[in-house]
């Protein structure tokens, strides 16, 4: 249940986006979708959608107080007070407080427990990624489900050695992000996609294989990439 929060975020966002327009359409009310301030929707969707996915913490935390403050500056409700250096100065703070008090050794990693030779081998693998980048190999036998997820960063996941014993399924997200996926051969991806100024693209190729196992890939991308590759 939790992993379709975004989409119903997002799903409600749009929806109350469209009746405005229409109420506007019809002289119900006056709507200026340009209002003071509104490219801190571009600050402010994504944290929600992070907040609704992974919980409140310290990013997307600091993400929301950020847009509001820009939002509050716009509306002109803070006058006197200098918002990039107090935004600034959140954002090293919070810098400062996840450089001194990790929430484990393998934070920037989550669930990603490589071997000898960097592969992970978990048949239902859980990978995100918050402010910073890696490349994760997962050679598991049994492919079964699993979710991929970055915010502000970018997440390579490498799946060209796992194996697939039926059909699996992954839920995928990027949150002003990039997040790739390169899939074995003989697996025919199925990207079902939902993206807010983002992109979701299946680069796969190849003719469907009759023999192979199907990949329900569920993708949002807000503000970021995710991108389906192959051998």
């Amino acid at each position: 249940m939790r992993r379709r929060i975004p989409r119903v975020v997002l799903g409600l966002f749009l929806i109350g986006a469209g009746v405005a327009f229409v109420g506007r359409a019809l002289h119900l009310w006056y709507f200026d979708p340009f209002f003071e301030g509104w490219w801190t929707l571009f600050l402010l969707v994504p944290a929600a959608c992070s907040m609704a996915s992974n919980g409140i913490n310290g990013g997307n935390l600091t993400l929301a107080l950020v847009g509001v403050l820009f939002l509050l500056e716009e509306q002109e409700v803070l006058q006197d007070v200098q918002i990039w250096p107090l935004a600034v100065a959140l954002l090293l703070v919070w810098g400062g407080i996840r450089l001194l008090f990790p929430r484990n050794p393998q934070t920037r990693q989550s669930t990603y427990h490589p071997s000898e030779g960097g592969y992970d081998f978990q048949d239902h693998p859980h990978y995100q990624m918050v402010l910073g980048s890696n490349w994760i190999k997962n050679a598991c036998k049994s492919l079964k489900d699993g979710s991929c997820r970055v915010v502000l960063g970018s997440m390579d996941v490498d799946f060209t050695q796992a194996e697939l014993e039926g059909d699996a399924s992954l839920q995928v997200s990027a949150i002003l992000g990039r997040l790739t996926l390169h899939l074995p051969k003989g697996v025919n991806p199925n990207l079902q996609e939902s993206s807010i100024l983002g992109r979701c693209s299946n680069g796969v190729n190849r003719p469907f294989d009759p023999c192979g196992h199907l990949l329900q890939v569920r993708s949002t991308a807000v503000l970021g990439t995710v991108k389906i590759l192959s051998d």
